[in-house]
């Protein structure tokens, strides 16, 4: 026998009778309310399984409170059904275009009621499942970051402070130089971390979207390039790798939060030089419009990703073959540019093949730039 609770929102007395009769003969626990306003201050101490809602009410109607339903995130698994008139065409199709579950025409049987009740409870358990395993997964991949990424620096930390902390330790100029520098690394290394995993909380929160609105102003997406070369002029050298950019020069300013595009593109840079591996690397970056397009583009010469993979890499934790490559890093950075690309108004894709070089591009349609 069936116990989900589902909540019946209907005015009219003898339809919500029939209802509420319908449903406890098939072991449901049924939940009354006149108008969408009852219904919100019934949800305020109920978690319903199911609802069931009239459009045309007094107070507050099916629209309004269907609106103010999904506007709530802890009820967003919740089904919910509109009941409406079957002459009332109108109302099927703003039922649909507000996104409602399903939707029951009146006069309905028993059988069309319990039907659709059934489907949606099942699906609401379908989706329930998966998004426990999702979080379950997450889990495991929170644990194996914090377990090996933030455990790595932190043992190098704390094991060379040991050693610099000895008596009896006697070192050459170089060598406690080159000991301070594995120290400063393991550091800049939990920086990084730190931050991406403060990132993924302004994402995740909804707070990303509040920052990029009030940092959103015209810029010059070149001069933001021109910085990042110059901000990896030291690392790039180090690891004999080149940085060559063809910028177009006469490129439309357009609105953008320079902090959050910096980022996004600087972690694509990042990522091309952690996969540097050959004795001579070159990175190019590429600006240019075309077909009423703003195009960047950042390749590497890298070992390059297989197309089976492409949509993975944006994935939270994800790295590819992670248990074979030692990669530093906890796979966030990708997923973050994505996120900051996409909250000013752009897209990012991929184009790569094994063994032969990626290329990140990035596009921004010149309609927006112009209504901007």
């Amino acid at each position: 026998m069936e116990s989900a609770n589902i909540l019946i929102v209907e005015d009219n007395t003898v339809i919500r009778k029939a209802i509420e009769s319908i449903l406890k003969k098939y072991g449901y626990n049924v939940i009354i309310a006149i108008d969408g306003q009852e219904a919100l201050n019934i949800l305020s101490g109920h978690m319903p399984d199911l609802i069931i809602s009239d459009i045309m009410m007094p107070n507050l109607n099916g629209y309004e409170f269907y609106k103010q339903v999904r506007n709530m995130p802890e009820f967003n698994i919740v089904p919910f059904i509109f009941l409406t008139a079957l002459d009332e065409e109108k109302e099927v199709r703003e039922a649909k275009e507000l996104g409602v579950d399903d939707y029951l025409t009146k006069p309905f049987t028993r059988e069309d009621l319990i039907s659709v009740v059934k489907g949606k409870l099942k699906r609401k358990s379908q989706i329930k499942h998966s998004t426990s395993k999702e979080i379950e997964e997450l889990k495991k991949d929170i644990i194996m970051t914090l377990t090996h990424e933030f455990n790595t620096p932190l043992t190098i930390i704390r094991g060379f402070t040991s050693l610099l902390l000895r008596d009896d330790l006697s070192l050459e100029e170089h060598e406690l130089k080159e000991l301070l520098n594995c120290i400063k690394a393991g550091g800049d290394r939990l920086g990084e971390l730190t931050s991406d995993f403060t990132a993924m909380i302004e994402i995740e929160s909804g707070f990303l979207d509040k920052e990029v609105a009030i940092l959103y102003n015209k810029n010059n997406i070149n001069s933001i390039i021109d910085s990042l070369k110059y901000k990896y002029t030291s690392i790039t050298s180090e690891k004999n790798i080149e940085i060559y950019s063809d910028l177009k020069q006469d490129l439309p300013l357009f609105k953008f939060s320079d902090k959050h595009m910096s980022l996004a593109m600087g972690k694509i840079i990042d990522n091309a030089i952690k996969f540097s591996d050959k004795e001579k690397n070159v990175i190019k970056i590429n600006t240019y419009e075309e077909k009423d397009v703003i195009f960047i583009e950042i390749e590497d010469n890298g070992p390059g990703i297989a197309e089976n993979e492409f949509e993975n890499i944006f994935k939270k934790f994800y790295q590819i073959d992670r248990r074979n490559t030692e990669q530093q890093g906890a796979g966030m950075g990708l997923t973050i540019s994505k996120a900051y690309i996409e909250a000013n108004g752009g897209k990012i894709y991929v184009k790569s093949n094994h063994g032969e070089g990626t290329k990140f591009v990035i596009t921004f349609p010149v309609l927006e730039i112009e209504d901007a």
